[in-house]
């Protein structure tokens, strides 16, 4: 008699391998502006417009495009800034597996230091972090039970896995015209801008993957009749965007939420002011979803007529078993001289970044880092200047990791807020907001193939056996070894449902 098989194909998530390299570029810039020569340099600033990494004969590479613009201050006083592109092509490490991969990235500009060479060139020198997330799916057939016949018995267990249900990967086009108010002094050239995430969440809810956040355009624009003056704005804008997947019924997900574009511009209002700024910036959310689910696998089986032999597998799959955020404050006094007072502070900018991560195996998760902080300012006799400072921070995070666990931290969103305490020394509060995700490895044991044979020496059986049972002794186990059905062996001897057997009873078995 033929014995049908049912399979089941599972498909398990496996991140098959997780990169963080630090990139450093730099570069000498002429410059050709005609307005002055370089007295100062204001601030510095960078940003990963184009990232792409890209699986190459092994090989895994960064290409993409870093966007420098630093602000200066020229010898009469006027502000300006100059920009350059560079092409990226970094290769980040080595990449062997047999799993069709989905590559997420990121990069995060940690440190942009400017110097002076002469009053017409600069150098620059840009510290990023790449991460990248080689994110597998292990597709596995795995035998699940037999279809109802009376040529054999199988008994089954279920399994608790995370299945891979699906990914994501999409473009939120955020838009807005904001009027500069009429209290604040118009533009005279625009001369550093960025767009920046803030509160962002993806929210899975019937059937519906929600993601919202705000985008934040921050500016620097100088002003006055010669662009001597500088002054800062930001505009908050909401979004908020919805994705059907009903068909994916999701119970966990990982999120990458990143801007990969943006601009600015300046137009006239109504009254031939430079007050409308236009800004736009393009969203991309690469997400992963997982259906914790429940799957039946072949635990034990025989046949009656025809012998069964179970061919198992192993497969080792990497995934997310904790996701997590916190804060981390810290607060520092700078002080910017002794012969230099704040009269106005024009904005201040704060990036954080991870340093050292350590785990001490008494549950607490230590992250150390620093803070590049520049602060803009206007001094008492009206010059504009700024002051960079580095605070370090330290964090401590309480979190189980096993030895078969590995942690990833980075920092998400940093905000900063400054209290003058004296004319040079401004209080700096900083919160630095982390993102924790924890991996772990688990083995999945399943029945992949079952062999059959004949058994040998049929005639040779007797027709009936009286059986002893000992303390170990089941239902299941006698059935088996004799080769017949559990439910001829429960009528013969008028037993329940049980399966284990009282020691020294008498079975009977008919064989």
């Amino acid at each position: 008699m033929e014995i049908n098989y049912l399979s089941e194909n599972i498909k398990l998530y496996n991140l098959s391998k997780a990169i963080k390299k630090t990139v450093f570029m730099e570069y000498e810039h002429v410059i050709s502006d005609s307005r002055a020569d370089v007295a100062s340099v204001i601030k510095g600033n960078a940003h990963v417009t184009e990232d792409n990494v890209v699986l190459d004969n092994g090989l895994l590479k960064l290409k993409g495009k870093l966007k420098t613009v630093v602000c200066l201050k020229s010898v009469n006083g006027s502000l300006f800034s100059v920009q350059q592109v560079l092409d990226i092509d970094e290769k980040l490490d080595t990449f062997e597996g047999g799993d069709e991969i989905t590559i997420a990235s990121s990069c995060v500009v940690e440190k942009v230091e400017c110097r002076i060479i002469n009053e017409r060139k600069i150098g620059v020198r840009v510290r990023f972090d790449v991460f990248v997330d080689c994110n597998g799916v292990k597709s596995v057939d795995v035998i699940s039970g037999l279809e109802e016949n009376q040529n054999a018995e199988v008994r089954t267990k279920e399994l608790q896995v995370n299945r891979f249900a699906g990914n994501i990967d999409k473009n939120i086009e955020v838009s807005d015209t904001f009027l500069i108010p009429n209290d604040f002094p118009e533009v005279f050239e625009l001369l550093d801008y960025e767009a920046v995430l803030k509160n962002v969440e993806s929210v899975i809810s019937e059937g519906t993957l929600l993601f919202k956040g705000d985008i934040c355009f921050r500016l620097y624009y100088s002003c006055g009749s010669v662009g001597e003056n500088i002054h800062y704005i930001e505009n908050n804008v909401p979004f908020s965007e919805t994705e059907d997947i009903s068909d994916m019924r999701p119970t966990k997900m990982l999120c990458n939420v990143k801007p990969v574009n943006f601009s600015m511009d300046v137009a006239q209002d109504g009254d031939g002011e430079y007050r409308l700024i236009n800004g736009s910036a393009l969203v991309n959310v690469s997400a992963f979803c997982f259906e914790e689910t429940t799957v039946e696998t072949i635990e034990d089986l025989y046949g009656i007529d025809r012998m069964l032999t179970p061919e198992t597998r192993r497969v080792a799959y990497t995934y997310p078993v904790h996701v997590s955020r916190s804060t981390c404050q810290t607060t520092e006094t700078m002080n910017i001289g002794e012969n230099s007072q704040i009269a106005e502070v024009i904005g201040m900018d704060a990036n954080a970044y991870i340093t050292e991560q350590t785990y001490d195996n008494s549950g607490v998760l230590s992250v150390k880092g620093d803070i590049p902080v520049t602060m803009v300012y206007k001094d008492a006799n009206g010059e504009i200047n700024s002051h960079h400072h580095v605070i370090p921070f330290k964090y401590d995070e309480k979190m189980l990791v096993n030895p078969n666990m590995s942690v990833k931290v980075w920092v998400e969103q940093t905000h900063a807020a400054y209290n003058l305490l004296s004319g040079n020394e401004p209080d700096v509060r900083v919160n630095v907001n982390l993102s924790f995700k924890v991996y772990g490895t688990d083995m999945l044991n399943y029945v992949e193939d079952i062999k059959e044979s004949e058994y040998a020496d049929e005639n040779m059986r007797a027709s009936l056996v009286l059986h002893y049972c000992s303390s170990d002794d089941t239902v299941w186990k006698l059935a088996k070894k004799f080769r017949i059905p559990q439910i001829t062996l429960r009528q013969m001897n008028d037993l329940g449902e049980e399966d284990r057997l009282e020691e020294g009873r008498q079975i009977i078995i008919p064989l």
